[in-house]
């Protein structure tokens, strides 16, 4: 019983002293005290001991997020070591970031040039370089050309709209690099025969009593009035042949179709004779 009080002591006594650090991978050896062997009280009970490591930094995060210091850790604690040389401060307009102090200090200015004239040249610093095309930039002073700004730079293309001077009653052209302005009313033109079209400064419509066309071939002379054609005197198709019917057909005009009689009527008319009605035509 003494034997197994002292180790009892020993076990209590290791289990509240002090962790003791062991070599350089910063771990601490806990003696764990087993009896191991039968349940007898005798004085011959074996004992063992067992060195369990334990790392203190295997729950700890030193990341601090800076660039410009080397994070590590060592018995439980966290170390950030500054750093000498290049870095990034996420700037796409810096280059040659350098660190210094634990901190990440711009380098020079990024110089952003697509070599084309008329491009706004400019550095976002989310983005980077950013070129905005400027066509006021290619403004030759020219109204029958149209400025603009493209990847190869100015381009002054062929515009007739350039002359636009705003007039509906106008037509605009460009000749010999200068615009020129036509009175005109087809803007206004309203694709109605029986009006006359107007333009003075805004659309007007006119009836009149033109000669017109209402789009029926069987009817002569149509005119307007109020604005709409109206047919004239229906077209004569008689041709004076005696075996025709004569007809009209508004989409096509005259039609003549042949007549032949009924054989067996007692007379012999139209289409008819001996040799097919002989009854008819004695």
């Amino acid at each position: 019983m003494a034997v197994r009080t002292w180790m009892s002591c020993l076990v209590f006594l290791a289990a509240c002293g002090a962790d003791v650090p062991v070599g350089p991978d910063q771990t601490v050896l806990i003696d764990a005290l087993t009896d191991v062997g039968s349940s007898d009280t005798t004085n011959d009970a074996s004992l063992d001991v067992h060195d369990v490591p334990v790392d203190l930094c295997a729950a700890v995060t030193c990341d601090d997020g800076n660039a410009c210091t080397a994070d590590s850790c060592a018995g439980g604690l966290c170390q950030h070591a500054a750093l000498v040389g290049p870095c990034s401060d996420l700037n796409p307009c810096t280059s040659g970031d350098v660190c210094q102090a634990d901190i990440c200090l711009p380098g020079a200015v990024t110089i952003c040039t697509d070599g084309i004239a008329c491009t706004a040249d400019s550095c976002n610093p989310k983005s980077g370089c950013v070129f905005t095309p400027d066509a006021s930039q290619c403004d030759d002073a020219k109204p029958c050309t149209q400025d603009s700004c493209t990847a190869t730079g100015c381009t002054h293309g062929k515009s007739p709209s350039g002359c636009d001077d705003g007039d509906l009653c106008t037509a605009d052209t460009c000749k010999s690099a200068l615009c020129v302005h036509t009175p005109s009313t087809a803007a206004c033109n309203d694709n109605n025969a029986c009006t006359d079209d107007l333009c003075e400064g805004t659309c007007k419509h006119v009836n009149n009593q033109a000669k017109c066309t209402d789009a029926n071939t069987c009817t002569t002379t149509d005119f307007c009035a109020a604005g709409v054609c109206v047919g004239g005197a229906p077209l004569i198709c008689n041709d004076g042949k005696p075996c025709t019917a004569d007809s009209c057909v508004p989409a096509t005009g005259c039609a003549h179709a042949a007549i032949v009689d009924v054989c067996g009527n007692g007379k012999c008319g139209c289409g008819e004779t001996v040799a097919v009605c002989p009854a008819d035509c004695k």
